[in-house]
């Protein structure tokens, strides 16, 4: 595994936060910031024998970074019109936050796999399990087929439900997302996105990790269903309003491939390309989607290129930590305080999450999920008109649930579960079921709840749902469904 790759992410930690804060207009405040990004980075120095590239430690670390740190060094960069008093108070509660994430690291019993005998392996490798399953090469060209018909089959369900034609969601993702994404139909979509993060890992691994003997002895049609897989990623990609259904199979596919194989010079000149060019098309992609009457001539096209910047577009999507200082002001105007809020909202967002299943027809008086709920309250933009909300990251919702409290205890519920996924990692990685499940649930968790937050309905239930059909998955292609007799 490439350890390496998590020596120069560390190095670059240090040094990019180091440039950060020296240009930062707010020093005092953003001492509390380059205080956690300079730890992710020299915590991934040191570790970094223990924390290869994209492991469950590593991707935690990194969103701290990224969507913490890093997010709050940038927007300091500037002047905010946030009071001294009112940053200052946001950052100890964000400290707050990142003791409880990174606390279970240090103070988790045995944090990573102590080295064990040859016997020890040996007889652990005969037991069976959820997480100890191979695939069954000869059950995956028929998954393969399935699977994308079954995709074209939802999608053309969520063109019927939603009254769109495919023409019409071309020329207006956003609105076909904004009615894709209500009620029953949200799950719909959900599960489009895991089908193609399914199909990804597993056209991936046996690409990058397979001979060619093996691929040829078990007739596996790899180059064909990754043409069909990229084709029909790319027709539901266009009409989704999702820019992130275009990175995350890519994010993937590195990661897979870094597994694998050791990383030479010219790979990595060849995954940065491939990295740039996908910020570039979704850069387009963003302009096309936020122009509902975007004109393909010569010169709307040359007009929208000449304005991509693929720096600027994906830190503008670095809004959690904005957002949050929206959240904590409305918090401070409505409550008067941010020490002493006791208007938790727990329950409801339990009630939300077993009702949310349901359509609003059936229960009128259905409320929404978090990031939606947040969008209302702190832009008091009307729900029914707007076609966008906003993330308001993962401590704003901790926050709305249970206080001081919430971010407290949602922190450490993730630290600790990372840490135990981290040790089941440097276990069972050479094993398929283990892999699938990590890659295609738990890879982007680290992420998602510090972005919108465990408690944000309609992510927290998205969750069971990943659990749910990649287990079907597991079994369905794990399993030896028939065998042939000896003659």
């Amino acid at each position: 595994m490439n350890s390496k790759l998590s020596l120069f992410w560390g190095l670059f930690i240090f040094l990019a936060s180091a440039t950060l804060f020296s240009f930062s207009s707010y020093s005092s405040i953003a001492s509390f910031y380059i205080f956690i990004s300079m730890f992710c980075g020299i915590f991934l120095i040191v570790f970094r024998k223990d924390i290869p590239a994209f492991s469950p430690i590593f991707m935690l670390i990194s969103s701290i970074y990224v969507n913490i740190g890093f997010s709050a060094l940038y927007f300091l960069l500037n002047t905010a019109h946030f009071s001294e008093e009112m940053l200052k108070n946001i950052s100890i509660i964000y400290i707050i936050y990142f003791i409880s994430l990174a606390l279970p690291v240090f103070f988790a019993n045995q944090m990573f796999i102590p080295v064990r005998s040859m016997s020890e392996e040996s007889e652990e490798k005969h037991k069976k399990s959820l997480f100890t399953l191979n695939f069954y090469p000869k059950n995956l060209n028929l998954y393969l087929f399935g699977s994308n018909l079954l995709i074209i089959l939802l999608v053309l369900l969520l063109l019927k439900f939603t009254d769109f034609s495919y023409i019409e969601a071309l020329k207006n993702p956003l609105n076909f997302r904004f009615a894709a994404s209500a009620g029953i139909l949200a799950y719909i979509r959900k599960l489009v996105f895991l089908l193609f993060m399914l199909n990804t890992f597993i056209l991936a691994k046996y690409s990058f990790s397979r001979t060619v003997a093996e691929v040829q002895e078990f007739k596996l049609k790899t180059g064909l269903f990754t043409f069909f897989h990229i084709i029909l990623l790319i027709l539901f990609g266009i009409i989704s309003g999702s820019r992130s259904i275009f990175i995350l199979p890519v994010l993937s596919s590195i990661a897979i491939y870094s597994f694998y194989n050791r990383l030479k010079i010219t790979t990595i000149i060849s995954f940065s390309f491939i990295f740039v060019l996908t910020l570039s098309i979704i850069s387009f992609y963003s302009a096309y989607r936020n122009h509902s009457k975007f004109n393909f001539s010569p010169q709307q096209i040359s007009s929208t290129l000449s304005k991509i910047n693929i720096i600027t577009v994906p830190l503008h999507r670095l809004d959690s930590y904005k957002n949050s200082l929206y959240f904590f002001e409305y918090i401070d105007r409505e409550y008067n305080t941010l020490y002493y809020f006791k208007d938790f909202h727990i329950i409801n967002q339990v009630k939300e999450h077993i009702f949310q299943p349901f359509p609003r027809s059936m229960i009128p008086d259905k409320g929404h999920y978090f990031s939606s709920l947040m969008t209302e309250k702190v832009f008091n933009s009307e729900l029914n008109e707007s076609k966008i909300t906003y993330n308001f990251g993962g401590i704003s919702n901790a926050f709305w649930n249970f206080g001081i409290a919430g971010v407290l205890l949602e922190g450490l519920f993730l630290g600790i579960a990372v840490v135990w996924l981290h040790r089941r990692f440097l276990e069972f990685i050479n094993y398929d079921s283990f892999f699938m499940f990590l890659m295609t649930t738990f890879f982007f968790i680290p992420n998602s709840i510090i972005v919108d937050g465990f408690w944000n309905t309609m992510d927290g239930c998205g969750y069971a749902l990943n659990l749910l059909i990649t287990g079907i998955v597991v079994f369905l292609v794990s399993t030896r469904f028939y065998r042939f007799k000896k003659v």
